[in-house]
């Protein structure tokens, strides 16, 4: 499956390269380093869809984290689950930014699967 680079910078765009999880903005001397982050995997065995409702902008650590199934975000409430120093927050969520509460539910479901 192909990516839609443009969609990935719309999002980052959204949130400034900042991430939804811990709110750091990393800069570099390239400029800000931050990732359009899919919620449910892109292609095979996922096949999530390459969309901004099933994208995150995350730091390269949370994004890491998320995929690695070390914390997940409720579906409900997007609140941050497991992931020691931030348990229990909310994730910032830009008013023009629609997340699929389908999407975190199958992260969710990943997440109940590995423990």
């Amino acid at each position: 499956m192909k990516r839609d680079v443009k969609l990935s910078e719309k999002l980052k765009t959204m949130y400034d390269h900042t991430c939804q999880v811990c709110g750091v903005k990393l800069d570099s001397p390239f400029g800000p380093i931050a990732i359009g982050a899919h919620i449910k995997a892109l292609g095979y065995p996922h096949n999530g869809p390459d969309i901004i409702q099933n994208m995150l902008c995350l730091c390269p650590n949370h994004h890491e984290q998320f995929d690695a199934l070390t914390y997940y975000i409720d579906p409900k409430q997007f609140l941050i689950k497991n992931l020691i120093d931030l348990h229990g927050q909310r994730i910032y969520v830009h008013e023009n930014h629609k997340i699929s509460t389908e999407f975190l539910d199958c992260h969710l479901l990943q997440y109940k699967k590995s423990y």
